[in-house]
């Protein structure tokens, strides 16, 4: 995760981040009101997880359209293929 918040601060968009912020947050706060009342500590441990999951998966779909938008057709602007 530390990969694509670098890759979006040096492309300036870190207000980008939001979305994945929002997105970490309501998966927290649900997955919290499930675990915790029958797992405990557990279960937000659990929740956290989850919500770092959550905000993976946007920040991988935020930065690939970013990059897809600035390279011509590759994913990633730098191709480990020759």
């Amino acid at each position: 995760m530390v990969v694509l918040l670098v890759i979006a601060g040096r492309a300036k968009v870190t207000r980008r981040n939001f979305p994945a912020a929002l997105v970490g947050l309501a998966v927290n706060v649900v997955l919290l009101i499930l675990l915790v009342p029958d797992y405990g500590i557990a279960g937000a441990g659990v929740a956290l997880c989850g919500a770092y999951v959550g905000m993976l998966g946007v920040m991988y779909l935020l930065v690939r359209r970013l990059s897809r938008s600035r390279s011509s057709g590759d994913v990633w602007p730098l191709s480990l293929s020759s």
